[in-house]
């Protein structure tokens, strides 16, 4: 991987979490767009970019399939595809933060339903009408939905665990990365017992998971079919072109946001809205494959190194410190809004990518050794003779 496309990757991941954190701020602190008394420029800009969240999580699904698939396919094994090696990397990336966030969002939870809920607001939030906590958090912090998140099967078998609605994204790229190995094993190992059970592990999940999952694993696999397009050094379509139908489709898809067509359970409007952002994120990342660095690229790096842990941890702490807010100062969920609820908006931005880094540092950043320990308890760890490619491989 080039300079410039590895920092390139990184800024994109570093935004994508950052939009998603900014997008979730707004939607608890300020009343939704429709329901602003007097709009003005400023405010629509405003709004305009902190109602990316949606569009960061199409790009997060293009890097993933990028990074998890495409890198394994266009950098083959002499060994071919080790099953284990895989299984390591995905379960350590995951697991170790996930883990630990699940706990600290439940005990955050629980301490906003004792401490902060003079509102109701993790009773019974629908007086506020915030669109990403349209449920009781009381109703969903059981043993259950814990087992549920922590299993990858919220919003298919259960609902999320507690607050944290982010989640549903993670869940559905576990499932693309079981998919993709099963897939894997199937063209890339030798033997016909190993083939079969690859085929058998493929069928029984496009039989148990839901349509909307299914539907758009295709935005992960544009991100795959991206790396194996640069790996054949195909052209590379100018930057001013790549940045062009980046922002082309990012503006459509903010224009269709609202547009709705159901097709079994899928809305079509929807699912073509994101492949098109998806399309135009990928001919940005074509057009930035060779050449330098980014400007400020270690910068990117030391903000993607803990963007997942920021896209995981996000949700209870904001909720929980507005909440606690709204008690003791007699903040306002949803209000309208004005310059104390900037500075409150702006505050609460700096407190969560403080929280975040924290706990990166006592989990994320321990990923590799995970990885490791996994590796050598399935026997399949080998010493590195290369530097990794990205911090999420």
């Amino acid at each position: 991987m080039t300079p410039r496309l590895s920092s390139a990757l990184d800024a994109s991941r570093w935004a994508a979490a950052g939009l998603v954190v900014i997008s979730h701020i707004r939607n608890l602190l300020f009343v939704d767009y429709a329901h602003l008394t007097h709009p003005t420029l400023l405010t629509k800009a405003f709004y305009a970019v902190t109602g990316l969240g949606h569009e960061a999580v199409v790009i997060f699904f293009v890097i993933s399939g990028y990074l998890v698939g495409g890198l394994s396919l266009a950098r083959p094994s002499p060994r071919g595809f080790e099953l284990r090696r895989y299984a390591a990397a995905r379960f350590s990336r995951i697991y170790t933060v996930l883990v630990p966030a699940l706990i600290l969002g439940g005990g955050l939870d629980c301490l906003g339903m004792t401490l902060a809920n003079h509102t109701g607001i993790y009773t019974n939030p629908a007086p506020f009408k915030i669109i990403s906590l349209p449920f009781a958090v009381a109703d969903q912090l059981n043993l259950r939905d814990f087992a549920g998140s922590l299993l990858m099967v919220e919003n298919i078998l259960t609902r999320q665990f507690g607050s944290n609605g982010p989640l549903w994204s993670l869940a559905y790229e576990w499932w693309y990365y079981c998919l993709f190995a099963a897939a894997a094993c199937l063209g890339l190992k030798r033997g016909w017992a190993a083939k079969a059970l690859s085929a058998a592990a493929i069928a029984l999940m496009v039989w148990l998971l839901p349509y909307p999952l299914l539907a758009w694993g295709s935005i992960w696999c544009l991100g795959l079919l991206l790396a194996l397009y640069q790996a054949r050094r195909w052209p590379a379509p100018p930057l001013w072109l790549g940045l062009l139908l980046f922002l082309a489709t990012l503006a459509l898809s903010r224009y269709l946001q609202a547009m709705v067509v159901e097709s079994r359970g899928v809305g079509l409007v929807a699912l073509g809205r994101d492949a098109a952002l998806a399309l135009g994120y990928i001919s940005l990342l074509a057009s930035l494959r060779d050449g330098k660095a980014l400007p400020l690229a270690g910068l990117h790096q030391r903000l993607a190194n803990f963007s997942y842990s920021i896209y995981l941890t996000h949700y209870p702490f904001v909720l929980f410190c507005i909440a606690l807010a709204c008690d003791v100062a007699g903040l306002k969920f949803a209000q309208q809004i004005n310059p104390a609820g900037m500075a409150v908006f702006g505050a609460l931005l700096a407190l969560t990518y403080g929280f975040a880094f924290a706990v990166a540092r006592l989990t994320e950043a321990h990923t590799g050794a995970v990885r490791t320990a996994i590796q050598r308890l399935l026997g399949a760890h080998r010493p590195p003779t290369t530097a990794p490619v990205a911090a999420t491989d």
